[in-house]
């Protein structure tokens, strides 16, 4: 039994190495199709023992990925893109299940800055742990692909944008729990890089095909990922009319993205058809707070986490809430719970910042604001060291300042406002 990699990729020299060393000794077979890097990507492949080819980007994944299909020659095609990873206890298993059936819905981990991260189509989650690939991720979100199938006659990818190869195997697929560690959204240059131009191809793609269920999904999820909430709310009713039914994925974006333009009791009536959803049930509080209702409010959000202490988004959502009823100190409590039971959460810590700072309570801000520095290094984006700096040089601390503001251009090179003051001190 031959196993193939089949993986297309574009500028990855970054990523592509550990992708390619993390799969050494399970795949028998590497094939990389390169849609037009300018960078070294095709020589660390090349180097690594990939065979590279070359395929002009069409503005089509699935042509790409087709193109790599065609290179292969294995019985069994593994995919994974260049910011993802198999970890070494997962190869056994992932050898052993090309012996049965024809394809697997393989569990894809999306590891996320922090636990408030949205993802349309899973919810996040504190990060279970249990493997070397992902471990210093605070949190991520589950979700299933077919990335591991039989190479048949006629397999073949669909889809502009959002590809998939499922539609190749009719029927009920086995789910297969080996991880794919997935860390492009741990990567914030890049998901912001992608937003508009992954939008523009869903655009295109609905346009070309108006009545394409698919294609309205897809567009519907890169209007919301975009943050272009009136266009998500107008392609979900669209994606509504000529659907007899709409999975729980769109109905949580339509919601969200009403939620999001103000409408918050058509938000509410959407949020209403998907009660087994905690993610609806925390959006459904907040609109309630948004129109007056915060009892009601208070008792959902409240209810909400006690059934999943971990997720940040409802910890956040009822912190707000208190704090917008000039409830500080209920506020309070609920972040630190919080950090102490997620200490790498950024999140958390970043809300806890910003309510010293909201209180009119700088000292204990500023307190917040180095721990946050202390347990979540990469994160605050340099605020956190500017707060904490700032108080510093104000005490006279000017040696200790310094410190803390060039531990700051250390994460976070280049930032224009701890480099000022560090100039100035």
């Amino acid at each position: 039994m031959k196993l193939s990699l089949s993986m297309i990729v574009k500028d990855e020299e970054a990523h592509l190495g550990h992708c390619l060393d993390s799969v050494r000794g399970l795949v028998d077979e590497i094939i990389v199709v390169d849609t037009g890097s300018t960078d070294a990507t095709a020589a660390l492949a090349a180097g690594r023992g990939a065979q590279v080819h070359t395929f002009p980007w069409t503005g089509d994944f699935s042509a790409a990925r087709n193109a790599s299909l065609a290179h292969a020659t294995g019985d069994w095609v593994l995919v994974l893109d260049a910011d993802e990873a198999v970890d070494g206890r997962d190869h056994a298993a992932l050898r052993a299940a090309c012996q049965g059936a024809d394809a697997y819905r393989v569990l894809v981990r999306s590891y996320l800055p922090d636990g408030a991260y949205t993802l349309m189509d899973a919810q996040a989650r504190p990060n279970p742990g249990g493997y070397a690939e992902g471990a210093e991720w605070p949190a991520c979100g589950d979700t299933r692909a077919v990335r591991l199938f039989r190479r048949l006659p006629g397999v073949a990818f669909r889809g502009r944008i959002h590809e998939s190869v499922e539609a190749s195997f009719p029927g009920p697929l086995p789910d297969l729990d080996t991880v794919i560690h997935h860390f492009g959204f741990t990567l914030a240059h890049r998901v912001e890089a992608k937003k508009p131009v992954y939008l523009n191809l869903a655009r295109e793609d609905a346009r070309e095909r108006p009545e394409d269920l698919l294609s309205l999904f897809n567009l519907v999820i890169q209007a919301a990922t975009a943050e272009d909430w009136d266009l998500a709310a107008l392609t979900a009713e669209r994606y509504r009319a000529l659907a007899r039914e709409a999975p729980p994925t769109l109905l949580l974006t339509q919601a969200t993205a009403l939620q999001r333009s103000g409408r918050h009791e058509e938000a509410l009536r959407v949020f209403a058809e998907l009660p087994g959803s905690l993610p609806a049930r925390v959006g459904r509080g907040v609109s309630l707070e948004r129109l007056g209702r915060r009892e009601e409010a208070r008792v959902l959000l409240e209810a909400c986490l006690r059934e999943a202490p971990g997720y940040a988004t409802a910890r956040l959502d009822l912190a707000d809430l208190h704090a917008r009823a000039g409830e500080p100190a209920a506020a309070r409590a609920l972040l630190l719970a919080g950090v102490e039971a997620a200490p790498s959460d950024a999140s958390l810590w970043g809300r806890l910042v910003r309510l010293g700072v909201e209180d009119g309570q700088l000292e204990l801000a500023v307190k917040d604001a180095w721990g946050a520095i202390q347990h979540c290094p990469q994160g605050g984006g340099g605020d956190w060291h500017k707060l904490v700096g700032l108080f510093l040089l104000r005490l006279g601390a000017m040696a200790e300042g310094r410190q803390v503001l060039a531990l700051g251009l250390a994460a976070f090179p280049g930032h224009p406002d701890l480099t000022r003051l560090l100039e100035l001190c």
